[in-house]
Parts: C-alpha cells; sequence; structure tokens
C-alpha cells in the first residue's frame, strides 16, 4: 500500500469517525452505536452478538423509538409524528 493510498484510508477513516462513536464490550463486541445518517441521528442498542435490539432516532424531524426481538425482526415501534403520537406492536 503506497503512502497516498494509507493517507486516503486515515482520511476516510477520520471522516466515518466524525459521524458515528461505538462503544464496545470486554470482548470486542460493539454494544451502543451513536450514528448521524443522511436520515438523521440514531442511537443503537445491540445485544451481545452485535445485533441492533433498540433503536432511538430522529428522522424528518420525527423522533421514534424501534425494538426488535432475537432474530432481528421489528416487534415495536414508538413514533411521534405531526398528526401526534402512534405505538405499533408487530
Amino acid at each position: 500500500m503506497t503512502t497516498e493510498e494509507r493517507l486516503e484510508k486515515l482520511e476516510q477513516e477520520l471522516a466515518r469517525m466524525k459521524r458515528e462513536i461505538v462503544l464496545v464490550d470486554d470482548q470486542g463486541i460493539a454494544r451502543i452505536r451513536l450514528d448521524v445518517t443522511k436520515d438523521g441521528p440514531a442511537l443503537v442498542l445491540q445485544d451481545e452478538n452485535g445485533a441492533p435490539r433498540a433503536v432511538l432516532g430522529v428522522s424528518e424531524n420525527e423522533p421514534g423509538l424501534a425494538m426488535y426481538d432475537e432474530q432481528g425482526v421489528l416487534r415495536a415501534v414508538l413514533g411521534l409524528t405531526e398528526d401526534g403520537p402512534g405505538l405499533n406492536l408487530l
């Protein structure tokens, strides 16, 4: 890998680090992620396998909380839209 390639890779990693904070457990598994995407900010809580289990986020200025089961299936959504609050149990 050339110096230019290494520098470019480091710059990409630094740009990602400005958009995302990851906390890992003592085994090095990501458990909490604070991320800013094109849709908005999100706080993701992950289980011991690294799978998302709860996501708190804001998209289009509307906050929401999504919860997933052990298979990664969306099971509950709590949100607040301009029409009011909503709760969906799936």
